[in-house]
């Protein structure tokens, strides 16, 4: 049985080469965990220059995703794989793709969308739970501003974990006590409210703009992990590119530069 439940705080760059030194760090994690969750667009990096050019690169991340959940060391770990462009139709979603063993297990779509996302995506109408085959805990799937509803969380109510792709917007002189308060008052809470783990995971660095917005937009890495009591875990920094793990048994927390992953 796999130990660790992880997230993958990233900057927001093309998809990792295979055998690099990310990959083989990804590679790693995935052998020690039930389930490792990416941010959201995490793989829409600047280069792309226009909506169509997002939406193919999409569909290079689900293959990459894919991929991944049929690696060996990846066997019987959820990968919960960020965000991607879903075209069905005319419709484009910012779609949560969830996969196990080399199956896709089910998608989730982005509920609540920012004012420039609007322009071009349609809004995800359900929540999605997924019951892990393998130990049988339940992760409830949210996106970025979903989390800013608390009925979202209260629609997961004794979920054992709630997975947050994130995007989160760069905010110039945000104060450590302001950043301490949006994480008491919706991911404390919302772990509260819906008496699961709250597993945020954020990128770094810019996501490309393409349709979505005017140019690329600067996002910090704010990711934590919360329970209804406190945080258990809070990114070391919001420029930081590492692992975030906890114990899913006594809850102890791991943290992991990029760089020092690697076995």
């Amino acid at each position: 049985m796999k130990q660790y439940i992880s997230l993958y705080q990233r900057k927001v760059t093309p998809l990792p080469e295979s055998r690099s030194a990310e990959d083989r760090a990804i590679l790693n994690i995935c052998h020690r965990s039930e389930a490792i969750v990416f941010p959201e667009y995490f793989s829409m990096h600047k280069g792309l220059e226009n909506f169509n050019e997002m939406v193919d690169y999409s569909r290079a991340t689900y293959e990459w995703l894919f991929n991944l959940s049929q690696q060996p060391e990846a066997k019987d770990t959820l990968i919960a794989g960020g965000t991607l462009l879903q075209r069905v139709g005319e419709n484009f979603f910012n779609t949560l793709p969830v996969f196990f063993n080399g199956t896709l297990l089910n998608i989730y779509r982005k509920r609540e969308l920012f004012e420039s996302e609007k322009l071009t995506l349609t809004p995800g109408i359900k929540s999605v739970t997924i019951l892990h085959p393998v130990s049988h805990k339940s992760y409830g799937l949210l996106i970025c501003a979903d989390a800013r509803k608390s009925e979202n969380f209260y629609s997961y109510k004794n979920n054992d974990y709630i997975l947050i792709p994130t995007a989160s917007p760069f905010i110039a002189h945000d104060s450590p006590s302001q950043q301490s308060i949006r994480d008491q008052t919706i991911y404390v809470a919302g772990a509260c409210s819906s008496g699961a783990t709250v597993i945020k995971c954020c990128g770094t660095g810019s996501v490309t703009g393409g349709s979505l917005s005017n140019g690329a937009h600067a996002i910090q890495g704010r990711s934590l992990v919360a329970t209804g009591e406190s945080l258990l875990a809070v990114a070391p920094g919001i420029d930081w590119n590492g692992f975030i793990m906890m114990d899913k048994i006594n809850r102890q927390i791991e943290i992991f530069p990029l760089a020092e992953s690697s076995p």
